[in-house]
């Protein structure tokens, strides 16, 4: 699982004490699906608020099933949103990297070569 940590500038307010250090995971179509569930289709910036709070790993100590769209929309700064979802970006560019072809990777096989059949040949 590709996750990625940072800083929240302003931090979320639980139990006395602000928490700020953060870890995110990569967003999966489940994701989507239970957040169009939960708070519908109608307005993106809801639907993607709801997909974060699936995708976040901790915010300091506070427990992953607090991390709610509900709760973080009451406790989370709009700069720190931007924080998180700049973090997300930066995983979608992570898992993009991991399928480039690396400079070792063998080359494509000729045209000539790739129109072979791979069957066994007939015996007549």
């Amino acid at each position: 699982m590709i996750t990625g940590t940072g800083t929240l500038t302003f931090g979320i307010e639980y139990e006395g004490a602000v928490h700020t250090d953060f870890e995110i995971r990569l967003p999966m179509i489940g994701d989507n699906i239970a957040a169009l569930e939960e708070v519908g289709a109608d307005a993106p910036l809801k639907l993607h608020a709801a997909m974060l709070a699936r995708t976040i790993v901790h915010v300091g100590t506070i427990p992953a099933e607090v991390m709610t769209y509900d709760f973080l929309s009451k406790n989370l700064v709009d700069d720190d949103f931007d924080v998180l979802a700049a973090a997300e970006k930066d995983l979608k560019k992570k898992r993009k990297a991991l399928n480039q072809p690396s400079r070792d990777t063998a080359s494509p096989l000729p045209s000539s070569l790739a129109t072979e059949s791979t069957s066994p040949a007939s015996v007549a």
